[in-house]
């Protein structure tokens, strides 16, 4: 289906910023609302807990079964109704996920610095942005990416280095106050965000060298624990664990607080500077996994004609499946977590099992 490729290297900052482009705004409030002061600790635990999970049993299933990715390898091992099944479930996970994205990302800008934009606007706007860089291929969105990420991660590093006037260690105190329990619930709403690693096996068949997954994934969560726990210590050490579990974007309200000299204050637009073209990406990856999914469940030859039917979809979502910027921290939260720890999670396993069963069959 695909002939375009990327590198190796390319998976590991496509995945990179997939997911920490909305971890870094949304995470910190999730994990901060069950473990505090620490959050940090949660994120440092659970991000490589999910991440070389699935880098492993990914990595495995690209080497035992080279050339196939989720839904053809889904349909070998499962059946051919298991595999459609399997898709069809996958496809609803992936349009309703970019659907949220764009919620996602009309909420904070509306919320902080276009309120009296209709929000449609914001969401058509996102949306007519994604369906391009999808019908262009993932070829293209892996280049922007390669500009995107090194800009942002500078933006992001300096903001933390000018925050350090306003961090407090004491605020990291007292340790593990209330046990282990907060930490690991802080770690559960943490390790949903590395699901999101499964859209690598739904686009193998775009990597250039698709055993080497396995490795680009492990190196995208090493990065990303680093990152996630520098960033959780920076906001608890700005505004203790209490605050931190409260405020619906914490990054951005770190960036609200520094200030470079006595001259340069309200540093905030940085986060729009990297928050739009990382949204970019994250939501392009999404809807381009969507399609790709629909294509090989319905035994479509290319996946470019689902593009403009699903980016509708999910326009429809971000619009009306939300009520305000609150909902979707709690659906974020709550119903998407679950489901992807219910589908997303378990399917390697379930694939690997099968994979072993039909080996000592044959």
């Amino acid at each position: 289906m695909a002939k375009e490729y990327i590198s190796a290297r390319q998976a590991v900052w496509l995945s990179t910023v997939m997911v920490a482009s909305t971890a870094l705004l949304f995470l910190p409030t999730l994990v901060a609302q069950h473990a505090r002061q620490d959050s940090w600790l949660a994120i440092l635990l659970f991000t490589p807990l999910g991440g070389l999970y699935l880098a492993g049993t990914i990595g495995y299933l690209a080497g035992r079964h080279p050339g196939e990715s989720l839904v053809p390898l889904s349909e070998t091992l499962l059946t051919k109704p298991g595999g459609k099944i399997t898709g069809l479930l996958l496809l609803v996970w992936l349009v309703f996920s970019a659907g949220l994205l764009t919620r996602e990302f009309t909420t904070f800008v509306v919320g902080t610095f276009l309120q009296q934009t209709p929000s449609f606007l914001i969401s058509l706007s996102l949306t007519l942005l994604v369906v391009y860089g999808v019908l262009s291929g993932l070829e293209v969105i892996a280049r922007s990416n390669d500009l995107i990420l090194p800009a942002a991660l500078f933006i992001i590093f300096l903001l933390l280095l000018l925050a350090i006037p306003d961090m407090d260690p004491q605020r990291l105190r007292p340790f593990l106050a209330g046990g282990w329990r907060p930490v690991i619930a802080g770690g559960f709403a943490e390790m949903a965000f590395m699901g999101e690693f499964i859209l690598f096996f739904i686009l193998l068949p775009f990597l250039r060298y698709p055993r080497e997954i396995g490795r680009a994934l492990t190196m995208s969560t090493f990065l990303l624990t680093g990152l996630g726990t520098w960033v959780m210590f920076a906001v608890i050490m700005v505004f203790g664990g209490k605050q931190a579990g409260i405020l619906i974007f914490d990054f951005f309200s770190l960036a609200r607080t520094v200030a470079l000299a006595e001259f340069i204050e309200r540093l905030d637009p940085l986060i729009m500077i990297i928050w739009v073209p990382t949204v970019f990406v994250k939501t392009s990856l999404f809807l381009l996994a969507g399609s790709v999914t629909g294509a090989q469940t319905l035994g479509l030859k290319a996946y470019r004609s689902l593009v403009i039917p699903l980016a509708v979809i999910q326009l429809l979502i971000a619009e009306f499946a939300f009520q305000n910027q609150r909902h979707v921290v709690e659906f974020i939260s709550q119903t998407w977590t679950v489901w992807t720890y219910l589908l997303v999670f378990p399917l390697p396993l379930l694939l690997i099992a099968f994979s072993w069963l039909r080996g000592r069959n044959k």
